[in-house]
């Protein structure tokens, strides 16, 4: 298998697994954003999540690496969905290292982002 069918085929599972048929979002869906040419991406993705599973953070960021562009997915184990936003709030910070993270990935020279 080629590398675009290799990239398509992992597209269409993480779809499938992120998004039920029954409940698809087609406008939102961020596997449309996977080209070589995407800016480099930093997923935030807490495995408490209840909205989306955190494999879909993982996912997309391995897809857009196959199609060679720079993705970096950084995984939280103790926060759920909302916390992640709400740990860049100055009284939530010593929860996890979200502004970090950021901030070391704003930093980092764009090709050293994955």
């Amino acid at each position: 298998m080629d590398r675009r069918h290799a990239l398509n085929a992992l597209a269409a599972s993480a779809a499938a697994i992120a998004w039920p048929v029954r409940a698809q979002p087609w406008p939102a869906r961020p596997i449309k954003l996977v080209r070589a040419d995407a800016p480099s991406m930093l997923l935030l993705h807490g495995e408490r999540d209840r909205v989306a599973g955190a494999h879909a953070s993982t996912r997309l960021a391995e897809a857009l690496r196959l199609a060679g562009s720079n993705a970096r997915a950084i995984l939280y184990p103790k926060l759920g969905h909302f916390e992640i936003l709400a740990s860049l709030f100055p009284g939530w910070r010593w929860r996890s290292p979200v502004l970090k993270d950021v901030e070391d990935f704003i930093a980092a020279p764009a090709a050293t982002r994955s």
